[in-house]
This record gives C-alpha cells, sequence and structure tokens, in this order.
C-alpha cells in the first residue's frame, strides 16, 4: 500500500507540473522549481519502494524463523497451534470435524548416531516431504517437536481415519536412502479427534502426543485416543508424582518370599520385594509403579533404598538368628538402568560392603535381556560385582532370550527359570 501510494503521488505530481496550471504566486511558475522538485519526490519515492521492500523482507524471515522449523521448513509447534485455533474459532457455532494424527520417530536419536547431524536433517526433511504428498485430506502438516510431526486431517470417520493413517505409515517407514546409504526410520501414530475427545485445539493435540510418551509404543502401532486412555494417562502421572513426593521410610516396606529347596524343604534364603502404600491410591502394585519407575530412571533411587534396607535386615536377622541365618541367600532385583548406573559400583563399596561378609549373603537378580546388552558399563558393572563376590541369578529365563548360548557371555550362578516356560 504504501509503495503504490508514492507511486500515485509521483505521478499525480508529474501530471499537474506537465499538464496542469499553477496560481501566479506559486513558485511552480519559477524555472526548474518543478524540475527539482521532481527530482526530490522521485528519490523520495525511490527510498520509500527499497524501505518498504526490505521490510517486507525483514518481516517474512522473522515470520518464517518464529513459525516454521529450520529443518524441515514445515509449520513449527506455534503454527500448527495458531492454525487449529483460527479453524476453531471461523466455524464456530458448526460443528468443526477434524482429526489429529502425531507421528513419532522412534529411533531418531539412534538415526542421528548413524548419520551424524547434516545425514538426519536429510531424512527428517524428506519424512516432511512425504507427509506433505498426502495433500487432498490434509489440512496442515508441521513438525511439534524434535521427534514428533503433527497431520490435521479432515477425515473423522475412525475406518477411514485407520486406512488413511495406515498409508501414511506405509510411507514413513519405507527405506530412505542418505549419500548412497539405504536406512531404516520407524514410526509410531496416534490419532485424536475434534470434538469428540476435546473441544479445544491444544488439547486434541496434547490428547494425541500423550498416546506417544510412553516406551511401550512398538513400530507401526497406530493408537487411538479415548475417554479410558485418558483416565489412564492420568492415574499414571499422579502415580510417579506420588512417587517422586514419597518418604521411602513411611511408605515403603520390603517383604521376603522364602526360596525352599525341594529335596528336605529347608529354607535357602529368600527374594525381597518392595511393597507401596500410597496416601491417595492405597497399596499399588509392583507391576504398576515398578515399569514407570523404569521409564523414568527413578528405579535407580528405589533399588538403592531396597538395597540400605535389605541390608539392614540381614544385619538383623544376623544378630537374631546366629548360625541358622549364616548361609541364607537374599536376591534383590537390577534393572537394566541400575546395571548402566555409573554410580552403583561406589553405592556398594560406600555403603555396602563395609558389612563383613555381606556380599555372600546377596544376589542380584537380572532380566535374560540384560545378556545382549552391548553396554559397556552394563558389562562393568556385571563384572565388578561378580568380582566383589556377589552373585548373578537370571531371572524369568526362557520368556526371552532363552538360548543357551547367551550364557557364555556372563558368568551366572543360578537360573530362575520362568513358570511359563516350566508349564
Amino acid at each position: 500500500f504504501s509503495v503504490l501510494s508514492m507511486v500515485a503521488y509521483c505521478a499525480a505530481f508529474a501530471f499537474r507540473l506537465n499538464w496542469g496550471s499553477f496560481p501566479p504566486e506559486s513558485i511552480y511558475n519559477i524555472e526548474h522549481v518543478g524540475y527539482r522538485s521532481g527530482l526530490v519526490i522521485s528519490f523520495a519515492a525511490i527510498v520509500e519502494i527499497i524501505t518498504c521492500v526490505c521490510y517486507d523482507r525483514i518481516f517474512r524471515h522473522l515470520s518464517r524463523q518464529a513459525f516454521h522449523d529450520l529443518v524441515s521448513g514445515l509449520p513449527n509447534r506455534l503454527k500448527i497451534e495458531e492454525s487449529i485455533k483460527r479453524d476453531i474459532a471461523y466455524y464456530r457455532g458448526t460443528k468443526l470435524e477434524f482429526s489429529i494424527i502425531a507421528i513419532k520417530m522412534l529411533n531418531l536419536n539412534r538415526v542421528n548416531t548413524l548419520l551424524g547431524t547434516e545425514g538426519c536433517d536429510s531424512i527428517l526433511r524428506e519424512t516432511g516431504s512425504r507427509l506433505l504428498s498426502f495433500g487432498m485430506e490434509t489440512r496442515t502438516v508441521g513438525r511439534w517437536s524434535s521427534s514428533i510431526f503433527v497431520l490435521v486431517s479432515d477425515l473423522h470417520d475412525t475406518r477411514d481415519v485407520e486406512l488413511f493413517s495406515s498409508s501414511l505409515v506405509e510411507s514413513l517407514t519405507a527405506p530412505y536412502t542418505v549419500n548412497g546409504r539405504s536406512i531404516s526410520v520407524n514410526f509410531a501414530l496416534a490419532v485424536s479427534r475434534h470434538p469428540e475427545d476435546s473441544n479445544t485445539g491444544n488439547s486434541v493435540v496434547d490428547n494425541a502426543i500423550s498416546l506417544l510418551d510412553t516406551a511401550s509404543i512398538q513400530t507401526g502401532e497406530i493408537r487411538f485416543f479415548n475417554e479410558e486412555t485418558l483416565l489412564l494417562q492420568r492415574y499414571r502421572y499422579t502415580i510417579l508424582d506420588n512417587l517422586s513426593k514419597a518418604d521411602f521410610d513411611r511408605s515403603f516396606s520390603l517383604v521376603y518370599q522364602p526360596k525352599v529347596r525341594i529335596s528336605d524343604r529347608r529354607c535357602t534364603g529368600a527374594e525381597a520385594l518392595i511393597r507401596w502404600h500410597d496416601e491417595q491410591f492405597g497399596d499399588v502394585s509392583p507391576s504398576v509403579f515398578i515399569p514407570m519407575a523404569e521409564q523414568t530412571g527413578f528405579i535407580r533411587k528405589i533399588t538403592r533404598w531396597v538395597i540400605r534396607r535389605c541390608v539392614a535386615d540381614i544385619e538383623a536377622m544376623w544378630k537374631a538368628e546366629g548360625e541358622l541365618s549364616k548361609d541364607l541367600t537374599f536376591s534383590i532385583n537390577l534393572s537394566v538402568a541400575d546395571l548402566r548406573d555409573k554410580g552403583l559400583v561406589d553405592f556398594l563399596t560406600r555403603e555396602v560392603l563395609l558389612v563383613p561378609g555381606i556380599a555372600r549373603a546377596i544376589e542380584f537378580e537380572i532380566t535374560e535381556g540384560i545378556m545382549l546388552d552391548e553396554d559397556i558399563m552394563v558389562k562393568r558393572n556385571l563384572s565388578h560385582l561378580q568380582g566383589a563376590g556377589f552373585k548373578i541369578a537370571i531371572d524369568d529365563f526362557g520368556t526371552g532370550y532363552s538360548s543357551l548360548s547367551y550364557l557364555h557371555k556372563i558368568r551366572v550362578n543360578e537360573l530362575k527359570i520362568d513358570q511359563s516356560f516350566v508349564r
């Protein structure tokens, strides 16, 4: 508008100078004044036009920086939220139906490690291009966060959305080629619909993304949001919040499941099992809070508390029972997160091994999947545990990697055969 106004003013001034008439007292009747005025106005018009073009480019650049992802070129989170809110506001009073499809790249970190930053950026750009190719049913495509893309579709019927999502998975999981190298990328999808699942733009997106915020999501899986999943998510986050605030010595306790030798029915030891009584939910099963603790890394704090309490109980038993408890072995579970803990050995040296003879009384149980873990820290910690005199047992043997050849990887003292395998 500014450019056109200035050009129109210059044109009108030139027309007046050449074909218009001026009063006798006007300075434009003086020779060269009109010509020089025209030059000044023309120069001002050029400066105005250049300024407007520069402003336009600056604002376009700032807008792109603020509302678009720099790697993929797609709209970012702010732009997606603004677009959804604008559509909902525009169609207010009518039943606007659309679906939010959240797409998560499950192995982004591995791709980045394998290809480097430039190669990973190339994968992300190609992912964006593949999502944009679904144009007919797509309202908006954007990159929500580092590993999550969001697609807003006009489709709403469950069957239609499911078929569309399946085609998305098929397209996205097709091999990517980077520098002549074929790369497999894993994706999982989650769907939330408006207005069934939520009436607001932010929450309908959050509903879909919350379904992807779990370690149990599988490659190619498509999840649909519903009221049950919402309640489950709220319960999960409340449990985690209560767990982080819990006073361990008041809320947690250990119980011991005896181990009995069948031949003479003699008790040879026990397995330490943790129990949690929460003020809000009452007794919470370990099958509920232990997986959550493992996913969040909180399991390390729990394991250390279990070890401290178990060692204290063993010492008390030794004092009370004497020779009767001398040869008993107590089992404590260790998760993968515990074995990846750099401070595990220092903790045991500082707080456990100071008790004479304690190492021979403790057996650490690990899952057989750890045998396949190539993490250097896992191997190092296992070696230190065995070197310190602790026994190692493999729990639930036979349910996962049940090949006996894996036992060559580590020296174990005991196999706990899972009951399903025994049957």
